[in-house]
């Protein structure tokens, strides 16, 4: 939740000492959140929210509309509009690039899920998931009902606090989009996934579904072999679909060309305009992590602007692609292996492709011999390494009992 014109911390000082004297300490507890929603989350909610000044969070939405803009025209800025010399300096097979590029746009649409740490300075990007298969829209459903409480209502008002939600905008943009198309303002949106992930994903698809249906908003849920064209309708189960909102990879079709095949229908059918592919497939060349390391390394290549240099030193960690060439560290050229042998303890990897945390090594969690022998692994593959990014504290208090822990917070912007 985001306040005016008082600071987030002066919220969360008044926060805690209303919650001495009343209920609030309470409120996340008694909210009535959606069945859904509570199935998916509970176990993992915090006792409290967390506020952030109205000023910094706009300044992060300004940064990431920015950064975005920059990621997206990294092709054309550095290779020349050359998708397959992008692709290779990405890790990203050749073949592959020719499935993501047949759908390639100027202007991608703007969706998906930043994921950030809050330092002493500002927010720092630790990557971007550019895609529609992400989870994290139906985060705004928190907020919302922690707004139904009437004590923490009343604390709210007094603060002026408030706060987005990504579905409302999100049924606004597919009404809008429905509309252009000549499909009313009612669409019919259908989630569309590969080889059993809506059934790995269930729990998150229904907290989508009855957060959209609140909305207005009907949402299916299926898999690319149950949908057809027919009389010029896209159908799923024979029931006709207006918006696909995809949660199938690149990687999906790739190790399947039977669904590969199958998916042609979709790809077919949004080339035509008979349905909206919410996204196309080349939000994967941007979603590849070896992204943000062409952009920190490009910065002292003279590629940007003064503008754009600072929002890169503001907004992203040092990062490199490993194996791609060497990194300037502090001005000065370096071996990038070395560098990183050396610098175990201020450093993460993660592959490009990795999503929810997987594989990723923390430098300071492992010894100088597993780093040694993770580094040799990595050599040739397709991973990046980052600059750790320590992230401030927050003060989370036990409601039962009253005590008080330290917790670090990840950020998600969708």
């Amino acid at each position: 939740m985001s306040g005016a014109p008082s600071t987030g911390d002066a919220v969360t000082r008044a926060y805690f000492e209303a919650c001495e004297t009343g209920d609030l300490a309470e409120a996340v507890w008694k909210a009535p959140f959606p069945r859904s929603f509570r199935d998916l989350w509970w176990d993992r909610l915090l006792a409290r929210p967390l506020f952030i000044p109205e000023a910094e969070m706009n300044r992060l939405v300004d940064d990431l509309g920015t950064y975005f803009d920059l990621l997206v025209d990294l092709p054309e800025r550095l290779f020349g509009g050359d998708l397959h010399q992008y692709g290779k300096a990405v890790g990203m097979a050749r073949p592959r690039v020719e499935l993501l590029s047949r759908f390639h746009s100027t202007s991608p649409t703007r969706f998906g899920r930043a994921d950030l740490y809050r330092d002493g300075d500002g927010f720092k990007l630790l990557e971007f998931n550019v895609a529609s298969d992400v989870g994290g829209i139906e985060y705004s459903e928190f907020n919302r009902s922690l707004m139904e409480v009437p004590v923490f209502e009343d604390f709210a008002a007094g603060f002026g606090l408030g706060h987005v939600h990504t579905g409302e905008h999100l049924a606004s943009l597919w009404r809008e989009a429905a509309a252009r198309a000549g499909r009313g303002t009612e669409p019919t949106v259908a989630v569309i996934g590969a080889n059993g992930n809506t059934r790995t994903l269930e729990k998150l698809l229904v907290a989508m579904q009855e957060m959209m249906a609140r909305l207005g908003v009907p949402m299916r849920v299926g898999e690319i072999p149950q949908v057809r064209s027919r009389s010029g309708l896209v159908e799923l189960d024979g029931e006709p679909i207006d918006i696909v909102l995809r949660f199938f990879t690149v990687d999906d079709l790739w190790e399947d060309p039977e669904l590969l095949s199958r998916a042609e229908v979709l790809f077919h059918a949004h080339e035509e305009d008979r349905v909206l592919l919410w996204t196309t497939l080349d939000s994967s060349l941007y979603s590849n992590k070896g992204a943000m390391g062409l952009i920190s390394r490009a910065r002292s290549e003279g590629a940007f602007s003064d503008r754009e240099l600072a929002l890169v030193d503001r907004l992203l960690p040092w990062s490199r692609v490993l194996g791609r060439g060497t990194p300037q560290c502090d001005g000065e050229e370096v071996d990038l292996f070395e560098y990183c042998r050396a610098n175990r303890a201020d450093l993460v990897l993660k592959p490009n492709q990795g999503f929810g945390g997987q594989d990723v090594i923390a430098g300071w969690e492992v010894s100088d011999r597993e780093w040694r022998e993770r580094l040799a692994r990595c050599r040739g593959q397709d991973w990046i390494v980052q600059r750790r990014v320590v992230p401030r504290e927050d003060v989370i208090v036990d409601v039962g009992t009253r005590e008080s822990r330290r917790w670090a917070s990840t950020w998600g912007s969708s």
